[in-house]
């Protein structure tokens, strides 16, 4: 038995390793399980779209590896009237992909120049997101893990950056044995590329690679005509171990001039691919998505529109009753537009039979209504409609968070948990970069505007960190909502008026923080540009308009340079300025500032003790600091 392609053990070279890649992957195409998923993912393609699907198969299909016949395009193809599944779908797309996630840095106890840089990685990693369309990459992998057995996103270096890429339904390709813990060792891919582009990408300075793509095998049309598209397949094999050295990653053409384009080891512990997975299967990889729960129940409504048509058809005439002997002409018996029937006795009568009996309509109500509820989606949201008795904001937002509680696991699951894990795959593939020698900086909304973030003096300087998530916003996302919830901040007397303005326009959670709070946040700025970066700051007059706040900060910041044991001439600068601050004070009171005597001269007594049983934390608290030096820090 000759050794796996990924084997530490294989004797072959590396040609020889990307031909025994390609017999796998040629093997695993041709399993049962393999076709058989592959045709339920198109039929409930089809059956969403309400459009037969062929684009796909140059990209699936077990008649790629030359030893088997195309896919068929048999399966539920008609056109529905009624396609309840696509509307519950899209529904539950809606309420999980409006929720931008977005990712932030957590220290493990951290300081506080620790937390100021996990808040510029934070910064960073927005920037990245907008910069790889990151909502839009994993919101339509969130629609394929709807629909088929799992949605997937890729990401690779790209022009020394990190790139988001969705992989198309029935690219992934596994063998199912290896599969059965749901973490299968080998992931491969293929899909139909250019020569062209083939030969750009992995030919520059090797001619037996582009003579191999020259000759390479090509995809053909349905009808037998010839394309420049070439089968490619991708493999990645993790390592088993942390110490074993069984990890490869090769790409692979069928050529007669040979089969590689790459082979080289791959050490990370994990593939390139983030799923997005509906329902995970117990046993296996993969899931149970939400169109293949509903499609029995959309398919038996199919049926109930067919047997309407029919029924229609047969019975929803009207018939003309004439009694028996009576004086009538039936030529006169027709369609026309203001025709005249004579009679002498009796008029005749229009009979219409109901086509279906009630008990049929009852049934097609309820499967309706059924499909909705097994998702736990209102059937009035997904309409647009208001639920019935909710004619207030709050029983609206009440009615909607009820839903929400159902989906709640699935977006944990299918949404947010796949975003995390793109977070810190990223995070690492821009630390190799970086580690490398270069440079990764992005573009990210900053408190004044547009900063260039770099990856170098940011996350690159964090030795332990964790990527965690929080909302964007916590305000109601309908106009209405959002009108109730403020109105109701205005009475409570939380927010002015200003400020209640200012909500009406702003959604980010960060933002709204920092307008309520930016005096806050200026005398945060300046104590750590002081106790930190030991750039000196004074006091004006905003900051004596607002001494309590100023006090309070410095309380909590001196407090943090007592714990961290700052350098001492820092902390001597933030001490001047609470002095310069309470000097500041008092002739704005109108009184004379006593007299301060010089930090190296005058005798003890005239120095002003501290306070008997605290520390320069009390004396910032009660408004009064010592002069720099006479109250030593806690060593």
């Amino acid at each position: 038995m000759s050794e796996a392609w990924f084997s530490e053990n294989f004797s072959g070279d590396a040609d020889e390793r990307a031909k025994a890649m390609l017999d796998e992957a040629v093997a695993v195409d041709e399993q049962g399980q393999t076709g058989y998923d592959l045709e339920h993912d198109l039929d409930l393609m089809r059956m969403f779209e309400q459009r037969p699907i062929t684009d796909l198969q140059p990209a699936s299909g077990t008649f790629l590896s030359a030893s088997g016949p195309t896919l068929g395009t048999a399966g539920p193809t008609q056109i529905s009237p009624w396609n309840v599944m696509r509307a519950v779908v899209n529904t539950a797309h809606a309420m999980l992909a409006r929720a931008k996630v977005r990712g932030r840095f957590l220290t493990t106890n951290g300081t506080q120049d620790q937390k100021r840089r996990a808040k510029s990685a934070t910064q960073w990693l927005d920037g990245w997101s907008a910069e790889a369309l990151l909502h839009d990459v994993a919101g339509a992998a969130l629609l394929d893990g709807e629909v088929c057995r799992f949605g997937c996103v890729t990401y690779a270096e790209v022009d020394r950056k990190v790139a988001l890429e969705r992989v198309l339904p029935g690219e992934i390709r596994f063998d199912y044995m290896s599969a059965r813990n749901g973490k299968p060792k080998t992931f491969f891919r293929q899909r139909a590329m250019s020569k062209a582009v083939l030969t750009s990408r992995f030919g520059k300075g090797k001619p037996d690679v582009r003579a191999a793509i020259e000759v390479a095998n090509t995809i053909p049309t349905e009808n037998g005509g010839s394309t420049d598209l070439v089968l490619v397949r991708e493999a990645h094999s993790v390592p088993s171990t942390k110490t074993s050295k069984d990890g490869w990653h090769g790409i692979v053409i069928e050529s007669q001039g040979g089969a590689k384009l790459a082979m080289e080891p791959w050490t990370k512990p994990w593939h390139p691919y983030t799923f997005f997975i509906w329902e995970p299967f117990l046993v296996g990889f993969g899931g149970t998505s939400l169109a293949a729960y509903l499609e029995p129940m959309q398919s038996d409504l199919n049926h109930m529109q067919w047997v309407k048509r029919k029924a229609r058809k047969l019975m929803g005439r009207p018939h003309v009753g004439i009694q028996r002997g009576s004086n009538i002409d039936k030529a006169q018996l027709t369609n026309d537009v203001a025709g005249v029937i004579e009679f002498t006795d009796k008029p005749p009568i229009a009979l219409v039979w109901n086509y279906l009996p009630p008990q049929f309509f009852a049934e097609e109500k309820d499967l309706i209504a059924n499909m909705y509820g097994f998702a736990g989606i209102s059937q009035n949201a997904s309409e647009g409609n208001k639920a019935a008795g909710t004619e207030s904001g709050v029983a609206q937002r009440e009615a909607m968070e009820s839903q929400n509680l159902r989906l709640q696991i699935y977006a944990q699951r299918a949404w947010e948990k796949p975003i995390v894990e793109i977070f810190n795959r990223a995070v690492e593939m821009a630390a190799d970069i970086v580690a490398d020698g270069g440079t990764y900086e992005v573009e990210a909304e900053g408190p004044q505007g547009i900063d260039v973030v770099d990856f170098k003096g940011t996350i690159a300087d964090l030795k332990k960190k964790k990527v965690t998530i929080y909302p964007t916003g916590f305000l109601p996302l309908t106009p209405a909502a959002r009108l109730d919830f403020i109105l109701k901040m205005l009475e409570s007397q939380l927010w002015d008026v200003d400020r209640a303005r200012a909500a009406m326009s702003d959604l980010d959670v960060e933002s709204e923080q920092t307008l309520e709070n930016s005096i806050q946040v200026m005398f945060s700025q300046h104590f750590e540009a002081m106790l930190y970066d030991g750039k000196p700051k004074h006091p004006d007059e905003l900051a004596v308009g607002n001494y309590p706040i100023a006090i309070k900060t410095a309380a909590v910041y001196m407090a943090m340079a007592e714990i961290e044991k700052l350098p001492r001439k820092n902390v001597s600068l933030a001490r001047r300025y609470v002095d310069e601050l309470r000097e500041l004070k008092i002739r704005a009171e109108g009184k004379k500032p006593q007299p301060m005597a010089p930090i190296a001269a005058g005798p003890p007594a005239q120095i002003e003790p501290p306070p008997p049983q605290g520390g320069a934390l009390e004396a910032v608290q009660q408004g009064s600091l010592p002069p720099p030096g006479s109250v030593p820090l806690a060593q």
